[in-house]
């Protein structure tokens, strides 16, 4: 018979929280110190295809590169971390629970030690020396093998440190985004989680030549020919799951090209490239790297937006998004809405530019769904006319745009007219916005016995009551 294995616990009398003030200088020591002692390690050389830019523009060079992953290097720095990194060990030992933290094996002592040393020093290591490597060939087209800077290993080990002691897990996603610059600033924050950034053409090319199998060869919305970068962080508990991943940077990239789309009145959206995710503070798992919701390797069907976001334009789109983010956490009919738009701005096809137009616009404007033309027509008319725009110029459109829709969707069209499809997309951002700002001031949804209706039905309900402006613009046309 076998003998029993003898399994030692963490003290359960010291399942203590982790203090950050303790653990971010003992995990630095760790990290610094171990990278000390690798200099003597000759690494394989391998390629990689670098991006630089010079006068001629952007070009990718085929350079060598380090090769660190490979036995020799593990067990060395195993073996040098096990002395080095025997404080912080410790130290996260005695906090009392390396299985939630680490999400780790048994916890038996010895090979809770090797997964820790793995988890916490030899991946931040191997992937810190990658993305210096990248850069110094960027920046000056040669590299030294272990050069790893203390302001790497600060924040790293600060935000790390974080997800640690909270059980959470941050990721940072990076979109291109095509068609829109800033005008005389270097980034702008325009809602809680989305930073709008120009990066430079240095930074372009490292964030190329570290996540160029992302993109294809002729991908034009690359961050080579993208003048912004949509940067979106997040905290989510450490057990977030990739659907809820996509949803928050999905639903956030469409508030943005929905703010653009609406403060610049554009009949264009913005378009966007394939975006990256980065992890920090738990496996991949089912998250995958990268998020590309366009279609693949296909044009859009009209003309590309040059829009300038100019510094003074900024507040504005910050409160446009503020309202729209507000508005659709509260409603669900204004969320799915702009989800249709999110879609409409995706497809390069005038058909499904139309039919997922007319089907957010009719989630907003008709009581209950359905086929309903007039309910469509006329409080559509009413919602979205202003100066530029009369009433009945809008009634009439409206009318074009709901038979081209029916149309489309039951197979009696073969071709739809791009401009209408346009429009279609240009009403449904104007009708949310509209709406938003409605229900913003407290004049939507209705309320009956005290409980809220549904957007369109609140909606008729509000026109009904302004029943005699309807009824002089119908005096007006006969």
């Amino acid at each position: 018979m076998d003998s029993e294995k003898s399994v030692v616990l963490p003290p359960i009398s010291n399942n203590t929280p982790i203090d950050t003030e303790m653990l971010i200088p003992l995990w630095s020591a760790a990290i610094l110190e171990t990278i000390k002692e690798l200099h003597h390690l000759k690494p394989d050389s391998g390629i990689k295809t670098i991006y630089r830019h010079d006068a001629g523009g952007y070009k990718g060079f085929v350079m060598p590169f380090p090769i660190y992953l490979r036995q020799e290097i593990r067990e060395e720095i195993d073996r040098v971390a096990q002395e080095n990194g025997k404080k912080l060990i410790n130290y996260l030992w005695d906090c009392g629970k390396p299985k939630i933290t680490l999400g780790g094996p048994s916890p038996d002592r010895g090979v809770w030690n090797q997964w820790a040393i793995f988890k916490l020093i030899f991946n931040p290591i191997i992937n810190m020396l990658q993305d210096n490597a990248i850069s110094q060939l960027v920046r000056d087209g040669s590299f030294e093998p272990w050069v790893i800077t203390r302001e790497q290993v600060e924040y790293y080990v600060s935000r790390a440190s974080f997800v640690l002691k909270n059980n959470k897990c941050i990721i940072i996603a990076y979109c291109p985004l095509s068609g829109a610059k800033l005008g005389g600033l270097p980034s702008a924050n325009v809602s809680k989680h989305v930073y709008l950034k120009a990066y430079t053409p240095v930074e372009r090319c490292i964030f190329l030549s570290k996540y160029s199998n992302d993109y294809f060869w002729d991908d034009f919305n690359s961050p080579l020919s993208c003048d912004l970068i949509a940067e979106m962080e997040y905290v989510f508990d450490e057990g977030v799951s990739g659907k809820e991943v996509f949803e928050s940077t999905a639903n956030d990239l469409d508030l943005v090209k929905l703010g653009i789309f609406i403060l610049n009145k554009q009949t264009e959206p913005i378009d966007e490239g394939t975006c990256i995710l980065d992890i920090i503070g738990r496996d991949w798992n089912d998250i995958k790297s990268r998020i590309r919701r366009s279609n693949e390797r296909m044009l859009r069907a009209s003309g590309w937006p040059n829009e300038n976001l100019l510094t003074k334009d900024l507040p504005h789109l910050v409160n446009i998004i503020s309202v729209l983010k507000e508005q659709r956490n509260k409603y669900g009919d204004i969320k799915d809405a702009i989800w249709h738009f999110g879609r409409a701005c995706l497809t390069p096809l005038p058909r499904d530019i139309l039919l997922e137009s007319v089907i957010g616009l009719d989630g907003l404007l008709i009581p209950g769904g359905g086929d309903s033309s007039y309910r469509f027509k006329l409080p559509g008319a009413v919602l979205l006319s202003n100066d530029s725009e009369k009433t009945l110029a809008l009634y009439k459109k409206l009318e074009i745009i709901y038979k081209m829709r029916s149309g489309a969707a039951h197979g009696e069209s073969k071709g739809e007219s791009l401009e209408n499809a346009r429009d279609a997309r240009m009403y449904l951002s104007r009708a949310i916005f509209k709406i938003s700002e409605l229900c913003d001031k407290g004049k939507l949804p209705c309320k009956e016995k005290e409980k809220p209706l549904d957007i369109a039905t609140s909606l008729q309900r509000l026109i009904i009551s302004k029943s005699s402006l309807i009824n002089a613009w119908i005096e007006s046309q006969c």
